[in-house]
């Protein structure tokens, strides 16, 4: 039988294939990559505007629930009864502002994004002489802060008040969602004429009894209110602002915080809740002329002529990517009404929302 001939391939055919081989084998590296790259661009885009919304619904739900009056129809001419407390709590406001300063519109400055620093109450203003937040220390510089007031969901029907043993008492109807007995906390006492800011010390549930601090003439005037039409409100105070993550190095980690006010005057502990918010504007919505129940001006917290007449408040934010992306040159945005060029690599985007105060004014976002 004869034996078939040997057959092979020639060096230059060899050379050919693994040339086409490698070129192939490149091309597919090079779309593994490009895809990777495109995922990782579009993750950071996606979790920005997650964090905008997240962060917008967050202080949308507290700006809703502000400026409760009780059934008067206008929230003014609450009596703060806070013994040595007025200048540090001032629930009767139910909203109040603080202007980073220089960050009007049309002279903001991009570098003092991101930037957190030790500071003083001068880097902010306002007005109505509102209590400066002990986390000015802590906030970043270029971002404004905001401080709401509501009342917590269990709402008490008031019984009576009384003095004794040295002490003032009002006594509830129900007692059921009475907090720890230990715990100070903030009272709003209304009826449809009158309103108080008191202090209770004490909660006894077996009495339905509220312990509250302050002077005989002051704490009167509970005395004085119809018991078939006075509730009992507990007050909940609580402040945003954005501040760098502590510990944070190379690229800055500015989140938005949030801080509850206790009884005392003094803050509750700091708590991050969301990562990525560059800077945060705020404007309010101001009734200045007094004459119907709706919004005549948009002002920053520098220009505000009554806090009570705020009806709703305006917030922009800047999302900001927290991963860089090299070959990212020059990116442009676009944030409040400007147009700016980023060079940091990092991925910007404006979110923003008008809110309506619930509380002070019929409808929601505008």
């Amino acid at each position: 039988m004869a034996l078939l001939k040997q057959q092979g391939f020639s060096l230059l055919e060899v050379m050919i294939s693994m040339l086409l081989g490698s070129i192939m084998l490149l091309a597919a590296v090079q779309v593994v990559v490009n895809s990777k790259k495109t995922f990782m661009v579009n993750e950071s885009l996606v979790r920005m505007a997650e964090s905008g919304n997240y962060a917008l619904d967050v202080i949308g739900n507290e700006v809703r629930m502000a400026g409760y009056g009780g059934c008067r129809e206008t929230s003014q001419g609450v009596s703060n009864l806070l013994v040595g407390k007025g200048a540090s709590i001032q629930p009767e406001r139910g909203i109040q502002g603080w202007e980073a300063s220089n960050t009007f519109f049309g002279a903001l400055t991009p570098s003092h994004w991101d930037e957190s620093v030790m500071q003083g109450s001068n880097h902010w203003s306002t007005t109505q002489s509102n209590f400066m937040p002990q986390t000015s220390v802590q906030a970043s510089k270029g971002s404004d802060i905001i401080r709401l007031w509501s009342v917590e969901p269990h709402v008490f029907d008031f019984s009576s008040y009384s003095f004794s043993n040295g002490m003032h008492h009002i006594t509830v109807d129900n007692s059921s969602n009475f907090p720890a007995p230990i715990v100070a906390r903030i009272l709003m006492v209304s009826d449809c004429n009158t309103v108080a800011i008191v202090m209770a010390v004490a909660f006894d549930k077996s009495t339905r009894n509220i312990t509250l601090s302050g002077t005989a003439s002051n704490l009167q005037m509970l005395a004085n209110m119809d018991p078939t039409k006075t509730e009992v409100g507990i007050l909940k105070g609580v402040q945003f602002y954005l501040k760098q993550r502590p510990g944070s190095i190379g690229v800055p980690v500015v989140s938005l915080y949030r801080q509850y006010i206790q009884a005392d005057g003094g803050l509750g502990s700091s708590e991050e809740l969301v990562e990525g918010i560059a800077n945060m504007q705020i404007q309010y919505g101001e009734n200045s002329s007094g004459s119907d129940n709706s919004v005549n001006r948009y002002v920053s917290a520098a220009n505000v002529i009554n806090w009570t007449n705020v009806l709703s408040v305006r917030i922009w934010l800047l999302t900001v990517s927290n991963t860089t992306f090299a070959g990212l040159e020059q990116q442009p945005y676009h944030y409040l009404r400007h147009d700016y060029t980023s060079s940091d690599h990092r991925f910007r985007r404006e979110v923003s929302m008008t809110f309506s105060l619930r509380n002070r004014m019929a409808g929601d976002e505008q």
